[in-house]
């Protein structure tokens, strides 16, 4: 009966043996993604991945910052940044996260107005030089009386148009872009809470800041040319975008 059963014993042995070895040998990890895609307004995006990790040298925990420390399976960044950002997840990111990290791309926020009403009066003719005559309106009244936070084709918003008929004086300040805001507008730095990069970044470069493609690109293609590597160029886009 020994006999009998020892093949089966062996069997059982070596099974054993195998499950124990696989147990101790750690698992394969997964391989550095070569290149990864992203969907935006200015059409696909091909990032290389792995060209930015070893051949410029990037750390891992420059741009995968959930730690301090390289980590040898950082985070993919879509594990954190969703496509679109509720307001709870906003709200947990601002508690979880470093905020002087926050400060590389969130880097100012709009608070009081500092407008000198009667200040402006010294320069100019009339109070149509700012405000509609009255073929639009009988008395001067505030633009926020028919200009609200949102536009449409029929009415600018309130910023849109306070900006246009402010750019007709202030030429100066409008060409200065963010450090021209703080003429009229308090800034707050470094704060712990930050809008939307589209609240003061618009499609249109009718404001002193930069339009929201234009600065994105600045936050990419400088790092990029700092490092005398990658895209920096006008001449560059085809390498990242494609439709």
């Amino acid at each position: 009966m020994q006999t009998r059963y020892k093949p089966i014993a062996i069997v059982a042995v070596l099974l054993g043996a195998l499950g124990v070895g696989g147990y101790l040998t750690p698992g394969s990890t997964e391989e550095m993604p070569t290149r990864l895609l992203f969907e935006n307004a200015g059409g696909k995006v091909i990032f290389t991945h792995k060209v930015h990790a070893e051949k410029y040298q990037i750390p891992c925990q420059q741009c995968h910052h959930e730690s301090d420390e390289p980590s040898s399976k950082p985070m993919p960044c879509g594990a954190c940044h969703p496509a679109s950002y509720e307001e709870g997840f906003i709200a947990g990111h601002q508690q979880a996260m470093d905020q002087q990290y926050c400060n590389r791309c969130h880097h100012a926020e709009l608070s009081e107005l500092k407008f000198d009403h009667e200040g402006h009066k010294d320069y100019v003719d009339g109070c149509t030089d700012c405000h509609h005559d009255s073929s639009i309106e009988p008395e001067p009244s505030a633009c926020s009386d028919c200009h609200q936070d949102e536009g449409d084709e029929s009415m600018p918003s309130h910023m849109d148009a306070t900006h246009k008929r402010c750019a007709d004086c202030h030429a100066d300040m409008f060409e200065q872009k963010l450090a021209g805001c703080e003429n009229c507008h308090g800034m707050e730095k470094g704060g712990s809470m930050y809008p939307a990069c589209s609240s003061c970044h618009f499609e249109s470069k009718d404001i002193p800041l930069a339009a929201r493609m234009e600065a994105y690109h600045v936050g990419c293609m400088q790092c990029h040319k700092e490092k005398g590597a990658g895209p920096h160029t006008p001449e560059d886009c085809n390498k990242c975008h494609f439709r």
